[in-house]
């Protein structure tokens, strides 16, 4: 028998003729290409303290029949500051929704993604990718800042006692005026 092979982008056709009994036998087989999501990290500290070889952990999970489940060696993917991954994923599992998850954040104040270099950020640790032709480029920032506070009393007044104690409250609200306890 004989067999003719014509390449396309993409796809290749294999024509084969079988001589003996005149019969034509014709399939095409699509060669699929890997999508990939690319993971980058970054650090803004301005601790200064924060050591520029330290890693920071993530994980991919693919949501399936089952549920979320890590996407192969996935579970414990190492970045440091400024650096980047690229998980490759396979043409069968391209049309599930995928879940990144920064799992250790190093005690960051705060952990941002944007998806896309000019993405709008979102404060949250995890992100859930349900279009990867959309979807391939993710940035991961973590916050590093110093916490202090400092709180000083004046006393005005004519008739004030020397080191006499003057009682005084402090209340601490977040953003949307709750009062932290």
């Amino acid at each position: 028998f004989k067999v003719n092979n014509s390449a396309g982008e993409g796809v290749l056709t294999n024509v084969q003729e079988i001589s003996s009994n005149g019969l034509d036998i014709r399939y095409t087989n699509t060669i699929s290409q890997y999508s990939k999501i690319t993971i980058h990290k970054d650090v803004v500290d301005n601790t200064h303290t924060m050591d520029p070889n330290t890693p920071f952990t993530f994980e991919v999970e693919m949501k399936g029949k089952d549920g979320w489940k890590i996407y192969g060696n996935n579970d414990n993917v190492q970045i440091k500051d400024g650096g980047f991954t690229e998980v490759w994923i396979d043409p069968d599992d391209a049309r599930n929704e995928f879940r990144i998850t920064e799992t250790n954040t190093q005690r960051a104040w705060k952990t941002t993604y944007k998806i896309g270099k000019s993405g709008t950020e979102t404060p949250d640790t995890s992100v859930v990718i349900d279009d990867l032709e959309k979807v391939q480029d993710i940035y991961f920032t973590n916050y590093y800042y110093d916490h202090s506070i400092t709180v000083e009393k004046k006393v005005d007044g004519e008739e004030l006692i020397q080191n006499a104690e003057y009682p005084f409250e402090v209340k601490f609200t977040v953003k949307d005026g709750e009062e932290l306890l």
